[in-house]
């Protein structure tokens, strides 16, 4: 990576300053910290109304995950049950794919809810106009300005997509090199899906959070999927694959490189592609 590197590392939260190792690994290069989540503190403490806003927005869109929570787990169980079944293969073979059909449905329909509420929040409120907000847009863009590329680190998805919409950063980086991992190479996904298949509780199901950045165009990214995801279960991985089509889903482990040249994606390290018949393969171009 060459020039000045900008840096999102507002998914760490309170921890956002915190950037002695990354520089390790960055041998000393410039860094510019953005300061998402300090900024979006900022702005709530000099904007009160839009704080009480964007508190509203998301207990909205919580309440709407819990309800869109619900109703996928009685859908999956129904593919999970059709999955096991045998009988006459061509009726149950149509059975299992209206069943994935359906929760491809409710996939599309709660997206669309979802960009319902944020939508309907942003034209009532146009956060980027508001005084508290433009001020540190307009530094923002002012040191991407004078960078090469963005860094998008992990942490908590959630907070890291609020921050970068709260201060609408798509428009300011598309002359940049975008490098991210973990939570930051999901939200450059076009869907952010939550998934683990190991908790204490057992596997959760994998649930459509919100739109991502959709900077990486035809894939749905898993960071540390081995340790998350049980790529050994074929019809786990399968039901996964079959879900998110057209979208290839990828499973990114530490030592993962997905790198695109504005043709195709090159792979190196441990990346694995999942397929639609349960099985993995490495990544290919």
């Amino acid at each position: 990576m060459a020039g000045r590197l900008a840096v999102v590392t507002a998914g760490w939260q309170e921890r956002e300053a915190e950037l002695e190792s990354l520089a390790e690994h960055l041998l000393g290069q410039n860094i510019v910290d953005l300061r998402l989540y300090d900024r979006a503190d900022s702005v709530f403490g000099k904007d009160p109304d839009l704080r009480e806003a964007w508190r509203e927005r998301q207990e909205w869109l919580k309440e709407l995950q819990r309800l869109y929570r619900r109703r996928l787990r009685r859908l999956l169980d129904t593919v999970r049950e059709l999955d096991e079944l045998d009988g006459i293969e061509a009726l149950v073979t149509r059975e299992r794919q209206e069943a994935m059909d359906a929760v491809r449905d409710l996939d599309r329909e709660h997206l669309r809810k979802i960009r319902e509420i944020a939508r309907g929040h942003w034209q009532k409120w146009k956060p980027v106009e508001r005084p508290a907000v433009s001020r540190h847009r307009e530094e923002i863009s002012a040191l991407l300005a004078q960078c090469d590329t963005l860094l998008i680190a992990g942490g908590h998805v959630g907070v890291l997509l609020n921050r970068l919409r709260m201060f609408e950063l798509g428009p300011l980086i598309g002359h940049l090199d975008l490098v991210a991992w973990s939570a930051g190479a999901m939200a450059l996904s076009e869907q952010v899906v939550l998934f683990h298949d190991f908790t204490p509780e057992g596997a959760i199901d994998e649930e459509l959070f919100d739109a991502g950045l959709s900077a990486c165009r035809g894939l749905m990214v898993f960071p540390d999927g081995s340790n998350r995801l049980a790529l050994d279960d074929r019809v786990r991985v399968g039901q996964l694959a079959r879900r998110m089509r057209p979208a290839r889903c990828v499973s990114l482990d530490e030592d993962s490189i997905l790198t695109w040249n504005g043709r195709a994606w090159h792979s190196a390290g441990p990346v694995r592609l999942l397929r639609q018949d349960g099985s993995t393969q490495p990544m290919d171009s």
